[in-house]
């Protein structure tokens, strides 16, 4: 639980966003043992079964979640969305936050559609119908002026008390989700933009690409070149069906 949005129609259209993020500095001082072992760990890594924080659990799971009625430091970026889902003006700024409610993604998703039988309080409800038409226009916004990845489900494993893999099942992704992923994008649009403005480099966790002396080594053939392999693509075949099969609709 380490973030928490608020949202509010504006008078001209469009809306005003605040986005939360908790803010562990309140309580780690920089340079302490706790911050340099988060520098090493750079992220929280989620496996099947449990989470290998980047934070003692006792920040991650407590004292760093905005918890429902808890009042907790956070880092706050306020913007504005146009009715078109454009980006206008935004500030960020630090600020204690207190949750009104943790929600459950399919309980949402399902009163959106609706069906289901959970219904949230009134003011909840008039977050949730400005989140979702928030999300409409700026998945609209960013199919027309920006790169748009297809969604993917999410794969949730089935363990035995002794850590063994039972099942593993999909879970699409619903409106919800996408929600939250929006909301987080757009933050993101607005920390990016204020470190080019401000401050002119950031911190990024990058995918590097392949090396480019990979993809002219002699005698390897394309397919397995382009992904910097050395070897025989004879039993490629498969893969490729399955990853043929992965964007088709079920």
């Amino acid at each position: 639980m380490d973030d928490a949005l608020h949202i509010a129609p504006r008078e001209e259209g469009g809306w005003r966003l605040s986005v939360a993020i908790a803010d562990p500095t309140a309580y780690v001082a920089e340079g302490h043992a706790a911050d340099l072992e988060a520098r090493t760990r750079a992220f929280t890594v989620y496996l099947p079964g449990q989470n290998v924080t980047m934070l003692p659990e006792q920040l991650a799971d407590d004292l760093c979640s905005l918890w429902e009625g808890k009042e907790r430091p956070a880092l706050a970026c306020t913007l504005d969305i146009n009715a078109d889902g454009s980006l206008g003006e935004y500030r960020f700024f630090a600020a204690n936050v207190k949750s009104h409610a943790k929600l459950v993604y399919d309980n949402v998703s399902d009163w959106i559609e609706g069906q289901g039988e959970w219904a949230p309080a009134d003011d909840i409800a008039e977050q949730l119908t400005a989140l979702r038409d928030l999300t409409e226009a700026r998945t609209a916004w960013r199919n027309e002026h920006a790169l748009v990845f297809k969604d993917r489900p999410d794969y949730v494993f089935d363990l035995d008390p002794a850590g063994n893999v039972l099942a593993v099942r999909t879970e699409e992704r619903r409106i919800a989700n996408r929600m939250i992923e929006e909301s987080m994008i757009v933050a993101n649009a607005c920390c990016a933009d204020f470190l080019a403005q401000h401050i002119g480099h950031g911190i990024f966790n990058v995918h590097r690409a392949f090396e480019p002396e990979s993809r002219s080594r002699p005698g390897v053939p394309g397919r397995a070149r382009d992904r910097g392999r050395t070897r025989s693509t004879d039993r490629t075949g498969p893969l490729h069906r399955a990853q043929a099969c992965a964007g088709k609709p079920r």
